[in-house]
């Protein structure tokens, strides 16, 4: 390995360490409570160091979540080889509730954590992964409109319809609010609504 690439290895290094640290304190102290300077004191670095990779904690939280947009996206392109739209629809939202159950962490800061918008705050330009997934969903429900194997309808409305019901049963899932039911049985219980929520759907 040539200095170059080690340094560039170094680098991506030092960022993975900022926001694993990073993505401990938001969880364990809330976005208010946690600074430049506990991240800092956590990796053993001075803050300083923290500010050659990130302009400030916004911008640290603005990078988490975009990596979990784009494991839960990547995950949503697994299922786009599947040829029924249906099929695919219904793969898709048991790929959104196994990402939820299996990655917590992330998926906390990206829909429990108030995003912010300080200036410095915006990613860098890019691939927009929750954008990129939304419209993944959508363009699952368009087409399973228009070759009527759902109700049609206005199209926003039903890919909120659909991600809200998806989204609502991970979180209740991943609180393992479900009572009186063991972990296990509550995953299980969580892909059979994916299922069930299809066959409410589908036009017979």
């Amino acid at each position: 390995m040539g200095i170059k690439e080690r340094k560039e290895k170094e680098k991506k290094d030092m960022r993975e360490l900022i926001l694993d640290a990073a993505r401990a304190l938001f969880l364990e102290r809330g976005l208010a409570q946690a600074t430049i300077r506990n991240i800092a004191l956590a990796i053993q670095y001075s803050p300083r160091t923290i500010y050659l990779y990130f302009p400030n904690k916004d911008a640290l939280l603005h990078a988490l979540r975009e990596e979990g947009f784009q494991k839960l996206y990547h995950k949503q392109v697994e299922t786009q080889w599947i040829p029924d739209s249906l099929d695919r629809l219904k793969a898709q939202g048991i790929a959104y509730v196994m990402f939820a159950l299996r990655n917590p962490e992330f998926y906390r800061l990206m829909f429990n954590v108030p995003v912010p918008h300080s200036q410095g705050a915006v990613p860098a330009p890019g691939t927009d992964y929750g954008q990129e997934s939304y419209l993944s969903l959508q363009n699952n429900i368009k087409e399973c409109m228009e070759k009527d194997v759902i109700p049609a309808g206005d199209l926003q409305v039903a890919t909120l319809t659909v991600w809200a019901t998806v989204h609502g049963v991970s979180t209740l899932v991943g609180r393992q609010a479900l009572p009186g039911l063991p972990e296990e049985e509550q995953k299980r219980c969580a892909r059979r609504s994916v299922l069930y929520l299809a066959q409410l759907l589908h036009k017979k």
